[in-house]
């Protein structure tokens, strides 16, 4: 049996096969663990979580809008369905959050108790974006003052996702850095696009289906780039590069994501479609910046997702990938853009409009891996170029 000591002044929590709150009197919901270091966590295994039950419980982590106050909100799904589901259930939540400052990063940990006879659980606490939350979920009854615990979840760890206002801030850091980038060119500061262009192995599995079904099928987006972004892991689709050669002013003739290739003029695929930034992120110190863009059809269920979370952009009024009278579609110069398709590619319908392609690249072509990583490549959090400050978040939540 082990004891918790610090949520209150006067209170402990036991944690095994049952979690007892001392005083009777004391009301879970008020129970907080208050800044402390990681030594004293609820998490570490050497304080608290000792002889506690299985853990059986699965969860999925959802972060929504509410449609009418437009705040955002976490709810905690448990998949298993309860054979009692006629009646509430109980559930015991341990969440913790950090906090990075001049100091170090410090702690604070909440214990709430909550029923629900749908299976899923509210997140009581609205943490700033980008933060880490920690949680750990226990399905009790109770009796008396106790609660005998039923089952639990795994630690899970998941970030606050950016609210549309802190993607706005991101879109300013991108442009400031454009402008920067572009004060000292005479010559032009952006690029013609002759087509958007994807690159994949031809042996992976989508491209493997597509020559099968005659479909590209998009898939959900993997964890690339910043790790806050609310589209990553949550929306589908097909990544396409749409920056050319600055020599050529063609695609890129070499590739790092493998080496079949197809292209298609941005006229046949750009117009009548919604446009939202999503991202501005490098890969490494010093390295190269990337823009994302999220190209979708109107009212589909990743344009409906984006639509209050990402920042709508007027494809013939910004400054990274637009389409101009007398210049025909453009990208800046100043950074690569990515441009994220939330569509499947029926490829017998794609390979009647004119000048798509569809074609291997010669071996010497396709350098590095050859191929995506699984998970994506993430942010490096340590530029001052295109990461917010922590300051400024928490000022804008």
């Amino acid at each position: 049996m082990v004891t918790v000591y610090g949520l209150d002044d006067s209170s402990k929590v036991i944690i095994s096969n049952t979690i007892t709150i001392f005083p009777n009197s004391q009301q879970i919901q008020d129970l907080k663990l208050h800044p402390h270091v990681e030594r004293k966590s609820l998490f570490n295994p050497e304080t608290a979580l000792q002889e506690i039950p299985p853990e059986n419980l699965s969860v999925d982590v959802n972060q929504e809008i509410h449609q009418d106050t437009q705040q955002p909100y976490t709810i905690f799904k448990i998949t298993q369905k309860s054979l009692s589901a006629r009646h509430p259930e109980s559930y015991i939540q341990i969440l913790k959050s950090n906090t990075t400052g001049k100091t170090g990063t410090t702690f604070t940990e909440h214990v709430f108790v909550s029923s629900t006879n749908n299976n899923e659980i509210l997140c009581p606490l609205n943490l700033p974006s980008r933060h880490e939350c920690t949680f750990k979920i226990f399905k009790v009854s109770k009796t008396g003052s106790k609660y005998s615990v039923l089952g639990a979840t795994d630690k899970t760890t998941f970030i606050i996702h950016y609210q549309q206002k802190d993607v706005q801030l991101l879109l300013d850091l991108a442009e400031k850095y454009r402008v920067r980038r572009m004060q000292n060119r005479r010559q032009s500061k952006s690029l013609p696009i002759p087509c958007l262009y994807r690159d994949k192995p031809s042996n992976h599995e989508k491209i493997i289906e597509a020559k099968k079904t005659g479909v590209m099928s998009k898939y959900i987006k993997d964890k690339n780039g910043d790790q806050a972004s609310s589209i990553n892991k949550k929306i589908n689709g097909l990544h396409f590069s749409a920056s050319a050669s600055k020599v050529t002013k063609q695609p890129l003739e070499i590739s790092f994501f493998g080496d079949y290739r197809i292209t298609i003029p941005p006229q046949s695929i750009l117009p009548g479609h919604n446009l939202y930034f999503a991202d501005f992120y490098c890969k490494k110190f010093r390295g190269p910046h990337y823009v994302t863009l999220v190209l979708s059809v109107p009212g589909s269920v990743e344009d409906v997702y984006c639509h209050n979370r990402l920042v709508k952009l007027d494809l013939r009024n910004n400054k990274f990938m637009y389409y101009d009278r007398r210049h025909g579609y453009r990208t800046t110069k100043a950074m690569h853009i990515e441009v994220l398709y939330t569509e499947d590619i029926d490829l017998s319908i794609w390979r009647q409009i004119p000048n798509f392609q569809e074609f291997v690249l010669p071996k010497e072509n396709v350098r590095g891996r050859g191929r995506s990583r699984i998970e994506g490549l993430p942010k490096y959090t340590a530029c001052e170029t295109c990461n917010l400050p922590f300051l400024q978040l928490a000022n804008s939540s």
